[in-house]
């Protein structure tokens, strides 16, 4: 991965955009529309296609390395985000026991929505 040309190393994650866009950036507070899948690095799709709108920057709201890697990210971009397991499900793994404990995943993202900061 890391030899790839369009893979941008963001600390302990790795980033492949599959699209560039122009559109405003996600940031602590305002509004964001997300829709990804979420894989083990053999391929495996661990969940449905999953949309969600939250607002952006809240403790506890999405895995440490998703919350990381869509900070670097604008309305209207895609990327691969690959993260070891200690940003994503850690020790325990997921809740569900579809992620084992100790296991890196990566996420296909898509920013679907950048709204202004709620109040």
């Amino acid at each position: 991965i890391h030899d790839w040309p369009q893979a941008e190393q963001l600390g302990k994650l790795t980033s492949i955009r599959q699209a560039v866009a122009p559109g405003d950036s996600v940031a602590a507070g305002r509004e964001v529309h997300i829709r990804y899948n979420s894989y083990l690095l053999n391929g495996v799709r661990l969940d449905p296609l999953t949309e969600m709108v939250f607002p952006f920057g809240r403790p506890g709201q999405l895995i440490p390395g998703l919350q990381y890697g869509l900070s670097f990210l604008r309305e209207g971009e895609r990327a691969l985000i690959f993260m070891p397991s200690y940003l994503a499900f850690g020790e325990q793994g997921s809740s569900t026991g579809i992620v084992p404990p100790h296991t890196p995943v990566y996420f296909d993202v898509e920013v679907m929505g950048v709204n202004a900061p709620l109040d």
